[in-house]
């Protein structure tokens, strides 16, 4: 799912890799692409976003699942 605009809050886990797991409350969230790592090409970042203004963002995730579903 390449972006989710829900306009309520919700919580999703993030994780990004092994066990390792973030919490993020978020409105809306999207990938988006930005300038690569040591300068060369475009790498993804999924972006959290609350009221507008980023939250949290991750460069590598292993799955995003809205808590409660």
């Amino acid at each position: 799912m390449p972006y989710e605009e829900i306009g309520d809050l919700a919580t999703y886990v993030v994780t990004t890799g092994g066990d390792t797991s973030h919490e993020v409350l978020a409105d809306s969230w999207k990938n988006e692409d930005v300038d690569g790592d040591f300068g060369g090409g475009t790498a993804s970042v999924t972006r959290f976003y609350r009221a507008g203004k980023v939250v949290a963002e991750f460069r590598w995730h292993d799955s995003i699942v809205r808590k409660g579903e």
